[in-house]
């Protein structure tokens, strides 16, 4: 069972993330959406990227849908800093992955502050079709969240946690802005 605090906890830690790393520059506006609990349609024009984000307490299933189209593919090639404006085929797929890689990433980090054990799988993309067995994986929460980048490019993202029936997941995430942490500093005393 998840609390109202652990629901929002997780609803925020992806809202954040998402705003923090779908943008390429300050001036671009990006508008997260929270859905209802049912997730959105997806047709056959769609990239889907899944990856995970495991404790010993539960595992979140986070299900990135990316629009198959010219305005996408061009946002995040500046993004990955990519000199080829028109990424196709595995370079289009890499990019997606490298996005849902840094956002969930993100989560996980947060997520270690009150989890000792949290482990982020690397990102999969999965044919289309795959999207109609989700619910097989009874989730105690899903929720369906809406990504709109300076009003041409969009992608959905469906969260999904999972947690045993015995399990009561309690915790609230520290909204303050935290300070950026350098890493791979070597220090001498």
């Amino acid at each position: 069972m998840l609390t109202a605090r652990a629901i929002s906890s997780i609803e925020w830690l992806f809202e954040k993330s998402i705003h923090d790393n779908s943008v390429f520059s300050p001036t671009d506006r990006c508008v997260v959406t929270s859905l209802s609990e049912k997730a959105p349609a997806i047709d056959d024009d769609k990239h889907l990227v899944l990856i995970n984000i495991s404790s010993y307490a539960f595992r979140i299933v986070a299900l990135f849908s990316f629009n198959n189209n010219a305005a996408t593919a061009a946002h995040f090639s500046k993004i990955s800093h990519n000199t080829d404006k028109t990424l196709c085929d595995q370079l289009l797929l890499d990019t997606y992955s490298e996005l849902v890689n840094l956002i969930c990433g993100a989560v996980n980090q947060r997520l270690r502050n009150e989890f000792r054990h949290v482990a982020l799988s690397t990102p999969f993309v999965l044919a289309i079709s795959c999207v109609q067995y989700i619910s097989m994986l009874n989730f105690s929460m899903t929720r369906s969240i809406n990504v709109v980048i300076n009003e041409s490019v969009d992608f959905n993202v469906i969260v999904g946690v999972c947690v045993d029936n015995n399990t009561v997941l309690d915790f609230d995430i520290d909204r303050a802005e935290q300070q950026d942490i350098s890493c791979g500093e070597i220090e001498l005393f």
